[in-house]
């Protein structure tokens, strides 16, 4: 459908003056600090329209700023970061859309059309999180919905490089090039005369980035010290000895403390192993940890993997996230439940196993949002996080079957 100007929009753009101070230093950042160069396949497009891009690391908004500067983005963000003290005035500032992620979040999906009514631009990532190995992630048809229906044109921006400069994994920044290629995805008349189904496989096609063969069909390399710290929290099964929790990092290295098993994270991304090559990089590892989760699941009639948590919950006043209980978060093929305490009552959360992703920082915390409330559980043991989010995705597969 056609977007209709409207005069009573519940969302607004982010302020033009405001937008172009700040939008004008993040941009400089980017081209100066981030080395980020641009490739256009088009000429110019006026907005409304919908930009979706990969989503490899931290900084991919601000490349996206660059891209597009001085065009004001309103981009959709994890509700959470609406809540926590610094970034919450970041986001009202910059006009930000708040969206629970991987529910249906109706105020999110009318928010954006409220941009879209008055000639904007909506920025979505449609992975819903980043990709923490480096290889773009599934992504949901809801977005592919959202375009058809809105009925504007969708354009794309692919970027390279980011990953390696700010791994998600770790918060050691690395020196190297960031490319980003911008193009435009569908028109409006292709949005009109393609199915569902058809948008959603272009959102796939132009999102898609497995940022390891990028790295060997540029030959850019990314310098830092401690290459490899931060792995220790993202590989967390041996490919050696097969033992769960005993990878370890020094320097460059990551290591397994029970066989020895090692390997240097090399500047260009990939691993240089030191006796047998196991994988050529982390993103085919940690593909692999999900292959033998979802083995240990089919093989498994009774699966069940429980760990102690402390349960945190957004702060009822303020901003921040505080610890409002403590017990054991439990995923079996049915269910994820956390029995324990809330506000020091003995509570049972039961939420499905039907959940599209688990969202979760990496050596931190897992996050589950049900209904706008948001659960963040973190784990006694800081390697779990990643071990339930693999499992998630295993199962959410298998219910899809």
């Amino acid at each position: 459908m056609k977007i209709k100007q409207g005069k009573n929009a519940r969302a607004t753009r982010p302020n033009i003056i405001v937008y172009i101070i700040l939008g004008g230093i993040v941009s400089l950042y980017a081209k100066v600090f981030k080395k980020q160069q641009l490739h256009r396949s088009y000429t110019s497009i006026k907005p409304p329209f919908i930009l979706i891009g990969n989503h490899s690391s931290f900084f991919d908004f601000i490349y996206a700023i660059r891209a597009f500067y001085p065009r004001r983005i309103n981009f959709v963000v994890a509700r959470k970061y609406f809540h926590l003290c610094g970034l919450r005035q970041i986001m009202k500032i910059s006009h930000s859309i708040p969206k629970s992620l991987f529910q249906n979040d109706l105020s999110a999906i009318r928010a954006m059309f409220d941009i879209l009514k008055q000639e904007g631009i909506v920025g979505i990532y449609p992975e819903g999180q980043i990709a923490a190995h480096g290889i773009s992630i599934q992504n949901s048809e809801a977005i592919a919905k959202f375009v058809k229906k809105a009925g504007v044109p969708l354009v794309s921006i692919l970027t390279g490089g980011g990953y390696f400069c700010n791994p998600p994994w770790t918060k050691l920044q690395r020196r190297g090039a960031v490319k980003s290629s911008i193009s435009i995805a569908l028109t409006a008349a292709q949005v009109e005369n393609l199915g569902v189904n058809e948008i959603s496989s272009v959102i796939k096609q132009n999102i898609f980035m497995n940022n390891f063969q990028w790295q060997r069909a540029n030959n850019e390399k990314y310098s830092g010290k401690n290459l490899a710290q931060g792995l220790e929290n993202l590989l967390y099964i041996c490919p050696c000895c097969k033992n769960e929790f005993t990878i370890s990092t020094k320097g460059d290295y990551v290591f397994c403390e029970n066989c020895s098993a090692s390997a240097r994270f090399c500047e260009d991304g990939h691993l240089l192993w030191q006796n047998k090559n196991y994988f050529n990089h982390i993103g085919q590892w940690y593909l692999w940890q999900i292959e033998i989760e979802n083995n240990n699941i089919m093989q498994s009639e009774n699966f069940s993997v429980s760990e102690p948590v402390i349960l945190a919950m957004l702060k009822l006043s303020g901003c921040g996230i505080e610890p409002v209980g403590q017990g054991v978060f439990t995923a079996d093929k049915k269910n994820y439940t956390y029995k324990g305490t809330l506000h020091g009552e003995n509570v049972t959360l039961t939420f499905s196993s039907a959940l599209r992703a688990m969202p979760y920082d990496t050596g931190s915390n897992f996050q589950i949002y049900d209904k706008n409330l948001l659960y963040e559980f973190r784990p006694a043991n800081p390697k779990f996080c990643v071990k339930i989010a693999n499992i998630c995705e295993c199962l959410f597969n298998i219910a899809s079957t």
